[in-house]
């Protein structure tokens, strides 16, 4: 049996739309409710989204060069992950590192409160800030 026969695949990608709305673009409070509290990896922010018998982990770490995973479970079984790098350049810190992390996080927020139903799991393809 495929993975894909256990669910729907547009329950699926909206519930990967709701995680990412309440971990990546919610308040601060909304936020801070799901944060993993101590994280299981040392230097790492980590929340965990639940939704029925859906969830997703998010494990993250590094304020100039950003590396995270999140992986989706279905019945406490993983059936999708993703992983992803940024960095920050050193032009645009104007020598604030908390200042230029805090645009950069808040741009990323805001673009994923623009991510299409269908690929939720990335902004729009192209996005251009407030």
């Amino acid at each position: 049996m495929d993975i894909s026969d256990l669910f729907d695949e547009e329950e699926f990608l909206s519930f990967i739309a709701d995680a990412h709305r309440d971990i990546y673009s919610a308040s601060y409070s909304v936020r801070e409710g799901l944060r993993v509290d101590p994280p299981v990896l040392p230097g790492h922010e980590e929340y965990r989204f639940s939704d029925g018998l859906w969830s997703l982990h998010l494990s993250s770490a590094g304020r100039v060069l950003i590396s995270g995973r999140e992986i989706v479970f279905f019945d406490e079984e993983p059936v999708w992950c993703m992983s992803y790098q940024g960095n920050i350049i050193e032009e645009s810190l104007e020598g604030d590192l908390e200042a230029a992390t805090e645009r950069v996080f808040a741009f990323v927020r805001d673009a994923l409160q623009h991510a299409s139903p269908k690929e939720p799991f990335r902004g729009p393809t192209h996005y251009r800030g407030n």
